[in-house]
């Protein structure tokens, strides 16, 4: 077992999971879950910056969690930050920021790699799968979001791709297709203390 931490900068909260890992077999053991609404991406439609505020809040929030990371002894450390920081003009200036306050740089990562962090942390794995299709959408704060499916195996039950030759071979082990929603609003989410497990398959963990 291996200890690991991983961070979610998401445009309305921050959240933070700290584990004992073992990923061949697949055993995640929880240490420490937290979230806290911070709104980083507030007033970024309307400006295209992240306002002093929702840096300032973000980041007491994200000093915080590097004590409680280096504190629990993590040997692998991952963070990052989504639409939010990823739309805004000073994104950049923000992971400055954020890095000092958390101890380690996060980074930013697009939108098809967050639908599959989604994905990977919603689905699991299952070791005794031989055939599986599974999907999962994301719904961002902004009003977008995206669509992940993915189907898993070998078997005739497990199709090619659409644009695929006819005939062609299942994918092995594994296919996906991942497609951007537009239009989506949700309401603005309550704070909760349930964080995914989306960030866990690239932590560095081996």
């Amino acid at each position: 077992m291996k200890r690991a931490a991983a961070v979610d900068i998401g445009t309305n909260s921050t959240r933070l999971l700290i584990a004992d890992v073992d990923p061949g077999a697949g055993v995640l053991a929880d240490v420490e879950r937290r979230a806290q609404v911070t709104a980083l991406g507030r007033g970024v439609d309307r400006t295209g910056r992240l306002t002093p505020g929702a840096v300032e809040r973000t980041t007491r929030v994200l000093e915080s969690y590097g004590r409680l990371i280096r504190a629990a002894g993590a040997e692998a450390s991952r963070a990052a930050a989504t639409s939010a920081a990823r739309d805004a003009a000073n994104g950049a200036e923000f992971l400055d920021a954020a890095s000092a306050a958390l101890g380690f740089r996060p980074e930013i990562i697009d939108g098809g790699e967050e639908a599959a962090l989604v994905f990977m942390g919603a689905a699991g794995r299952s070791a005794d799968s031989v055939h599986t299709t599974a999907g999962s959408a994301t719904l961002g704060a902004k009003g977008s979001g995206r669509l992940r499916t993915c189907c898993q195996g070998t078997s005739a039950g497990c199709p090619p791709p659409s644009n695929a030759p006819s005939g062609a071979a299942p994918p092995s082990p594994s296919t996906c297709s991942d497609s951007a929603i537009t239009g989506t609003r949700r309401p603005r989410p309550k704070p909760t203390a349930n964080p995914t497990n989306r960030l866990w398959p690239t932590t560095g963990i081996r």
